[in-house]
């Protein structure tokens, strides 16, 4: 659960245009990808969304893994942009998702293993 309440605190201060109820859209695409379990979901996601979350630039390399659980991230993040209009950037072998009310953009690049970098924008 602790990727539920990540995504919904995260959507809560940087989307707020959005006059959905996000956190039962959250639920539901977290149920539609088995990933209400965090288990079901890559720790580097969860990882990159807690540096995010606590507002903390960092670059960390990750092994990516079960491809599914991989994939399922993804989705969850295409889904998220689909949705509940959050800035997402997927260009397959990297993606970039944008956090306005934070500044913050994380990066992930899944070439070479994985690395994941979460930098300030201006």
């Amino acid at each position: 659960m602790k990727l539920l309440q990540l995504l919904t605190d995260i959507h809560k201060a940087n989307f707020i245009t959005q006059q959905v109820d996000a956190d039962c859209e959250i639920k539901t695409i977290l149920e539609e990808y088995d990933c209400l379990i965090d288990s079901n979901v890559p720790e580097w996601f969860i990882q990159m969304l807690t540096a995010v979350y606590n507002n903390n630039p960092t670059t960390f390399r990750f092994t990516v893994g079960d491809p599914s659980l991989s994939s399922n991230a993804g989705s969850i993040l295409l889904e998220l942009q689909e949705r509940l209009s959050w800035d997402v950037d997927d260009q397959g072998e990297w993606s970039e998702v944008r956090f306005p009310g934070y500044q913050l953009e994380a990066v992930l690049s899944f070439e070479g293993g994985g690395i994941c970098k979460v930098s300030r924008v201006s």
